[in-house]
């Protein structure tokens, strides 16, 4: 039996995320474009005005904010990811352990059939 191994399964859920969650992405992916937008314009006045410390630290903050996003959407794509895997990995045992009762049952199937020929060898005698 084979199973799918992690980088696979990554592969499948980067595609079942793209395709399932593609319109909610690109709203939050456009909704981001325009915020950063809408503060570098805001900072680009700031300078324009002569306020170069303060449009300074508002773009340090800015920058400091995307990458504080960027991490977070990293860490819950992460965590999602470890649950897939973990349902995957759950999967993978229920088949394993249906796979070890069938064989099992097979076993005890084949010990049944051969006791069972032995008393029909030793009910009716040999010609």
């Amino acid at each position: 039996m084979k199973f799918k191994t992690e980088t696979q399964l990554r592969v499948e859920f980067e595609e079942i995320m793209n395709t399932t969650m593609s319109e909610a992405f690109q709203q939050i992916i456009d909704m981001q474009a325009q915020s950063k937008k809408d503060c570098e314009n805001h900072i680009a006045k700031m300078r324009s005005e002569g306020f170069y410390a303060e449009a300074n630290k508002a773009e340090k903050a800015f920058q400091e904010q995307e990458t504080e996003q960027e991490k977070k959407i990293s860490e819950m794509k992460e965590e999602n990811f470890q649950k897939y895997l973990k349902q995957y990995e759950d999967f993978k045992e229920k088949i394993l352990d249906m796979k070890k009762l069938t064989q099992d049952t097979i076993a005890k199937l084949e010990k049944f059939t051969e006791e069972s020929i032995a008393r029909m060898e030793s009910i009716v005698p040999e010609v």
